[in-house]
């Protein structure tokens, strides 16, 4: 189940990145509370985004985190490797001799192999380019398995790359990304070796920001990711008028809707979740917007 983007489990501090103290309530090396609506000084949601292209792409945070998950992915790997092995021993399946050497030595090969292919794969750096998103679809699917048939849902969102090809965006029963990107939207595909990510142009209009790194959703307000510590890529803030709104109506969720022969149904901005139609998310208690 995803949870809320305003209710992480913060392990760095929103402002400065630095992880968190357990016990304390204001971060030690820059003083601003860790928690509560207060901790952002009144600054409103309206603009925090900004508006325009991130300097922060090149952070140094980007090519770390990425070594990290290449490390542990490769450890998972050797390690299912070892247990699959140990599975078929123990099991007297396969013997180590003859033929059983070849199935012990060849079987972890090739889950080696295909996994450092996937991850060559992922991080081979490609050219940054930018698009404009061109439309978005709901695709109603059915997912069958041995025992039932279950429906699901399929939101999309097609980007036209400045170059004419088009990338696609597809999630199962989540909206989250279908609400986030709206048509016409101006954005910037990121495709180095250590950073996947689109970026929105204008952001300021948005309450919600993904982290490039682990694709949490953040406050907009966040300096930092609350859950790994990567830098927001945010543009340049902008100023706007004081609008007297109570912060949680900018994060309602909005109506989407559904073919004729289907009605209408309600997704959370904040989680993605499907709601039932009450006044808050079942999942992550955002306040949901019905017009």
């Amino acid at each position: 189940m995803t949870r809320s983007p305003f209710k992480l489990p913060a392990f760095f501090c929103w402002s400065c990145g630095k992880r968190i103290k357990k016990g304390n309530t204001n971060c030690p090396f820059c003083g601003v509370k860790y928690k509560g609506e207060e901790r952002y000084g009144g600054q409103p949601i309206i603009g925090a985004g900004g508006i325009g292209w991130s300097d922060r792409v090149n952070d140094q945070f980007f090519r770390s985190y990425a070594k990290k998950y290449v490390i542990v992915s490769l450890i998972w790997i050797i390690g299912i490797s070892i247990v699959i092995v140990a599975g078929l021993l123990i099991s007297g399946q396969v013997k180590p001799e003859g033929e059983g050497m070849v199935i012990l030595i060849g079987v972890p090969a090739i889950i080696c192999l295909f996994g450092i292919i996937f991850l060559l794969y992922k991080y081979t750096g490609r050219k940054t380019i930018e698009g404009v998103v061109e439309s978005k679809q709901e695709k109603q699917k059915i997912r069958h398995t041995e025992e039932d048939t279950i429906p699901y849902t399929q939101f999309i969102v097609n980007i036209r790359r400045a170059d004419g090809k088009l990338k696609r965006i597809a999630n199962d029963d989540n909206a989250l990304l279908y609400i986030y990107f709206d048509v016409g939207d101006r954005v910037r595909i990121h495709n180095s070796a250590y950073l996947k990510y689109t970026e929105k142009y204008d952001k300021s209009r948005d309450a919600q920001l993904f982290c490039a790194a682990c694709n949490t959703s953040n406050d907009v307000r966040n300096s930092y990711c609350e859950l790994c510590g990567a830098p927001m890529l945010k543009g340049a803030i902008v100023s706007q008028p004081e609008i007297n709104i109570a912060p949680n109506i900018v994060r309602t969720s909005r109506v989407v809707r559904k073919p004729a022969d289907s009605g209408v149904k309600i997704f959370c901005t904040s989680c993605g979740t499907e709601l039932s139609g009450g006044a808050f998310c079942e999942n992550c208690g955002a306040a949901v917007n019905k017009r």
